[in-house]
C-alpha cells in the first residue's frame, strides 16, 4: 500500500461521515422547521407538535447507549446505509400519519429516532478506527459542524416547500435526499483495513496469541472493568451539562421559527427563511471549541466560558428580544455558536480521554443519549409552556437553566484543580508506620 492510501482513505472517511451526518439532520429537524405551517393548517396544535417532537427525542436517547453497545461488532457501514434509507421511508410517511391518529404518528416518529440512533456510534467507530489518535480532535470537530449545515438546509429547504407547494414537501424533500444518501454512502464509502474479514479472522488471532515479543500494554488491564472511569464527578457534571446543551440546543432548534412567527407576527414561510441565520452562523461553533479548549486547557473551564456567554446572550433575549428582530435574530445567533461549541466539547471532544481504553464511542454514545433527555425536555415544554405562560417565561427557563449549567462547570473545575492538585503533592510517610517502628 503506497504512503498515500492510508491519508487519502482518512480524507474520503471523514467526508463520507460529514456527508451522511447532513443528511441525516435534514431528515430529523424538518419536523420542527414545519411545526408552524402545520398548525396554521389545522393538522396539530403546538402542544401536540411538542410531544410529537419528543417521541423523536425519546426514543434516540433510549436506543442511542444501546446502539452503541448492540453494534460494536456491526459493519458500520452497512449498518448507517440500512438507517438512512429506513429514516427516508419514515419521512415519506409522516404527511399521511400526520393526518391519522396522533398516536399512530407519535409511534413512526419514534421509530425514526431509534433508526437514527444507530448513526452516531457507527460514525465515531468509523472515525476512531480508521484515523490515527492524533488526527481524530480535528476530524471530530468538523464533524459536528454537519449538524448546523444540515439544520440551514432544512430551513432553507421547508421554507421553500412550504411557500411553493404545502407543508407535506418539508418531508418529501429529505425522504428524497436521504434515500440517495443512503446509496451513494453504501456503494462508495471506504472499507477500514479491519472491517469485517479482519473481524472474521480476530478469533484465529486470538487463539495463536500474542507474538513472542508483545509486551503487555497498560491500558490492557483497565479494558477489563471498562465502566469505572464513567463513574466519577467529572463524568456526571457532563452528563448534567449534555442534558441542559440539549434542551437549549434542540429546544431553540425545533421552536425559533414558531417563537418568531408569534413573537414577531410575519408568515410562516419568513419565520422559517429568518431561522436559517441560526444554524449558519452555528456552523463555526465546533471550531470556536477547538480553540476555546486549547486556551482553557481545561474541559470544564472550557464549558464555564461557553455557558457563561450563552447565559448573557439569553438574558439579552429575556430582557429586550420581543423589541426588536434583529437583537434576537444577533443574541439567538451568539447563543447558538455556543451552544454547539458546548455541545461539540461534551459529546466529541470530552469522550476523547477515553480513546486509550478503546471506549470513545461508548462514553460518547452514554454523554449523547443525555443530550437527548434534554431534547425531549426542550421539544416538549417549549411547546406546552409557551401555549401556557408565552414565549417570555420559555426565555426566563432557558436562563434558569443555564446560570445551573455554569454552576456545575465551575464545581467541575474545582473538582479537577484539587484532583491536579492531590496528584502532584509529594507522597507522605504514613504515621502509624512510624508509631509501629518506634515501638520495635
Amino acid at each position: 500500500m503506497s504512503s498515500g492510501q492510508p491519508e487519502r482513505r482518512g480524507r474520503a472517511i471523514i467526508m463520507g461521515c460529514w456527508l451522511i451526518y447532513v443528511a441525516t439532520y435534514i431528515g430529523r429537524y424538518n419536523l420542527s422547521a414545519v411545526i408552524g405551517a402545520m398548525t396554521d393548517a389545522g393538522v396539530m396544535s403546538r402542544s401536540q407538535a411538542g410531544i410529537l417532537s419528543s417521541a423523536f427525542f425519546f426514543t434516540y436517547m433510549i436506543f442511542q447507549s444501546v446502539s452503541a453497545i448492540a453494534l460494536r461488532k456491526a459493519d458500520p457501514i452497512i449498518t448507517i446505509g440500512i438507517a438512512a434509507a429506513a429514516s427516508a421511508l419514515v419521512n415519506a410517511a409522516m404527511p399521511m400519519a400526520a393526518r391519522g391518529p396522533f398516536l399512530a404518528a407519535c409511534a413512526l416518529w419514534g421509530a425514526h429516532g431509534a433508526l437514527q440512533s444507530a448513526v452516531w456510534p457507527c460514525v465515531v467507530r468509523l472515525l476512531t478506527e480508521g484515523l490515527p489518535p492524533g488526527r481524530l480532535p480535528r476530524a471530530m470537530v468538523l464533524l459536528n459542524t454537519s449538524g448546523s449545515v444540515g439544520t440551514a438546509l432544512t430551513y432553507l429547504a421547508t421554507a421553500w416547500g412550504v411557500k411553493a407547494f404545502s407543508w407535506q414537501s418539508a418531508f418529501y424533500v429529505p425522504a428524497a435526499l436521504l434515500l440517495a444518501a443512503a446509496i451513494i454512502w453504501t456503494a462508495r464509502m471506504p472499507r477500514l483495513p479491519g472491517d469485517v474479514n479482519a473481524m472474521a479472522e480476530l478469533p484465529k488471532a486470538r487463539a495463536a496469541g500474542p507474538p513472542p515479543d508483545a509486551l503487555p500494554q497498560p491500558a490492557d488491564a483497565e479494558t477489563r472493568a471498562p465502566l469505572l472511569p464513567l463513574v466519577s464527578f467529572g463524568v456526571l457534571a457532563m452528563l448534567f451539562l449534555a442534558a441542559v446543551n440539549g434542551f437549549l440546543r434542540d429546544g431553540i432548534t425545533a421552536w425559533l421559527p414558531t417563537y418568531i412567527q408569534d413573537t414577531f407576527s410575519v408568515p410562516a414561510s419568513t419565520a422559517i427563511f429568518l431561522s436559517i441565520l441560526i444554524p449558519a452562523t452555528k456552523t463555526v461553533g465546533p471550531f470556536v471549541a477547538g480553540r476555546l479548549l486549547a486556551a482553557a486547557k481545561s474541559h470544564a473551564l472550557a464549558c464555564a466560558v461557553g455557558m457563561a456567554v450563552t447565559l448573557v446572550s439569553l438574558c439579552a433575549v429575556a430582557l429586550w428580544g420581543s423589541s426588536s428582530l434583529p437583537l434576537t435574530l444577533a443574541c439567538l445567533s451568539l447563543c447558538a455558536v455556543m451552544v454547539v461549541a458546548l455541545n461539540t466539547e461534551i459529546v466529541c471532544l470530552y469522550p476523547l480521554v477515553f480513546h486509550k481504553r478503546g471506549m470513545t464511542a461508548q462514553a460518547s454514545s452514554v454523554i449523547n443519549s443525555f443530550v437527548y433527555v434534554g431534547s425531549v425536555a426542550g421539544s416538549a415544554a417549549f411547546g406546552f409552556l409557551a401555549d401556557a405562560r408565552g414565549w417570555q417565561a420559555v426565555t426566563i427557563l432557558l436562563c434558569v437553566l443555564t446560570g445551573a449549567s455554569l454552576a456545575a462547570s465551575l464545581a467541575m473545575l474545582g473538582w479537577e484543580r484539587h484532583r491536579e492538585r492531590r496528584a502532584a503533592a509529594p507522597l507522605r510517610p504514613m504515621a502509624f508506620a512510624e508509631n509501629e517502628a518506634s515501638h520495635q
